[in-house]
């Protein structure tokens, strides 16, 4: 029972120390926790990025232009050709 209230005295004269010891330990626990979880977010987005920087290159190498590869949305290689025509029809009729 004396060592009990020895323990009691103690701590309440170094209450200041054993609370800033554990709030620092706390502190340095969760600092790393997050840190290993931005770390890892981090990680996935550079990916994502990189995927779809990617996806971005091979829209780029596609064209619908003859002979360059055949551009996805025939629609629109159609409307293109129909637009060229007009504009070469305009052309012609103004000079």
């Amino acid at each position: 029972m004396d060592q009990i209230k020895a323990a009691m005295k103690w701590l309440k004269r170094n209450a200041f120390w054993v609370g800033s010891t554990l709030l620092t330990v706390v502190m340095l626990v969760t600092w790393v926790l997050i840190s290993m979880n931005l770390d890892k977010k981090r990680e996935d987005l550079t990916q994502s990025i990189k995927s779809k920087v990617t996806a971005a290159e091979g829209i780029r190498r596609v064209s619908a232009e003859e002979g360059a590869g055949v551009h996805p949305n025939s629609t629109t290689e159609e409307g293109m050709k129909d637009l060229m025509g007009n504009t070469v029809e305009s052309v012609a009729t103004a000079w």
